[in-house]
């Protein structure tokens, strides 16, 4: 039982080093600074905290769908919707934090979950 849990937590990191290898060699191919205009593109979590969100990728990664369910049931995270015009509030390790044109709240998401306007 510790080996196999020993066994997932690598895949964990392994599986975030790999993420993070891709958003940064993403990021070097787009501009993205504070205070720009973006839309969203589809088929990417959102959620309302940046802990959510890291949350969310760990129950993804550790086959936790049930968790993964909560957290859309309690409104805290969700699908992205594309199309969506918002604005760049802060970046964090191939995170960003959004706010949809005209709304009030933000929200956590990938930095590929937005592409320039």
């Amino acid at each position: 039982m510790i080996e196999s849990r020993g066994i997932l937590v690598n895949k964990v990191v392994l599986m975030r080093r790999a993420m993070l290898v891709l958003v940064i060699l993403f990021s070097l191919s787009i501009n993205t600074f504070a205070g720009g205009k973006y839309l969203t593109q589809g088929n990417f979590p959102i959620c309302l905290s940046k802990s959510d969100f890291n949350k969310l990728i760990d129950y993804q990664i550790m086959g936790d769908s049930e968790a993964v369910k909560k957290l859309g049931i309690q409104g805290r995270c969700s699908p992205l919707k594309a199309g969506i015009e918002v604005e760049l509030i802060s970046r964090s390790r191939g995170l960003v934090q959004i706010r949809p044109i005209g709304e009030l709240w933000t929200a956590w998401t990938n930095l590929e979950a937005i592409r320039a306007k």
